[in-house]
């Protein structure tokens, strides 16, 4: 649904409730939207209240559970996945919101046994085996990871989720045309999906094939406008293109998008400098600097 959709469709539950203002699965819907334009906080309350008017309504404390982790109150939804439980020993979605609320805290352990348990009610899920899968690889068991996506891969061959986790692990173990083809297989299954575009950009660059790094980079920014990220990474793919003053335009976006970020003041202290501006350079190299980057300390006042 597009955000147009939504407020159409908080309209609708709104009015619901209005009309009957005992409607605890209206709550929860008006909830479940709110949670989707990113206000956790209106979602809670709606949750609250479908949970005060069924205390036993084990899918609205899973969703709460889920605002609460997105505004990090990670004690308060672990609690209400508990809760859940409790209610309904067997809600898959209460073990896999266990299991990426760990992965948050970086608890791979405990989110491998969360998926495990899931995927004991459910063997048949491809998406949650990838999510285990994932689990694995950041535990770097590389070789159980492998076994999963491929499980998860018989299962459902266009299980968009398994090809693309299993692209970052044939990266992470080195082998980048594999990578490569897995992407390419997401892009095909999902025209949209930006992260593919953005991981295979990744990739191409890796490879030296900088015009296809840039090709992909502009279709995550046409996908997403404002993604940060890619504007400071084609500047770098600009960079190696020579391109200088297009480098700096997309890491001076970067920078306005995000400038807590050092990564597009390195990015663009090294193309002024390219560009024969000194200070300008050396100013971009302090500000990195002092945003955490200690990789540019050593050109800090070198190229004045």
């Amino acid at each position: 649904m597009n955000k147009d959709e939504i407020i159409l469709a908080i309209e609708k539950y709104s009015e619901q409730i209005e009309h009957n203002p005992n409607d605890y699965e209206a709550y929860r819907s008006l909830g479940y939207e709110k949670h989707n334009i990113n206000d956790y906080l209106g979602a809670i309350h709606c949750f609250n209240r479908a949970i005060d008017l069924s205390p036993t309504y084990c899918d609205a404390f899973i969703d709460r559970g889920i605002a609460k982790s997105a505004i990090k109150d990670y004690e308060g939804a672990f609690l209400d996945f508990q809760k859940s439980l409790e209610i309904n020993p067997l809600a898959v979605s209460a073990y896999v919101n266990l299991a990426i609320l760990r992965e948050k805290q970086n608890d791979f352990e405990s989110a491998l046994t969360y998926y495990s348990k899931a995927i004991e009610i459910k063997s048949d899920d491809a998406t949650i085996l990838s999510f285990r899968a994932n689990a694995k690889r950041k535990l770097q068991d590389f070789d159980g990871s492998l076994i999963d996506f491929n499980n998860a891969l018989q299962i459902n061959p266009n299980c968009i989720d398994a090809h693309f986790n299993l692209a970052i692990l044939k990266e992470v173990t080195d082998k980048p045309l594999a990578a490569l083809e897995c992407y390419y297989k997401v892009i095909e299954l999902d025209r949209n999906e930006k992260s593919a575009y953005f991981n295979r950009a990744r990739l191409y660059s890796r490879l030296e094939l900088f015009t296809e790094a840039i090709s992909d980079l502009n279709k995550a920014i046409e996908l997403e406008p404002e993604f940060q990220k890619a504007y400071t990474n084609r500047s770098l793919v600009k960079y190696s293109l020579k391109d200088y003053e297009g480098g700096i335009l997309d890491a001076t976006r970067a920078i306005v998008l995000n400038p807590a970020n050092f990564k597009p003041f390195e990015a663009r202290g090294l193309l002024r400098y390219k560009l024969g501006d000194k200070k300008g350079a050396n100013s971009d190299f302090q500000m990195a600097y002092k945003l955490g980057d200690e990789s540019v300390k050593e050109f800090i006042g070198m190229y004045l």
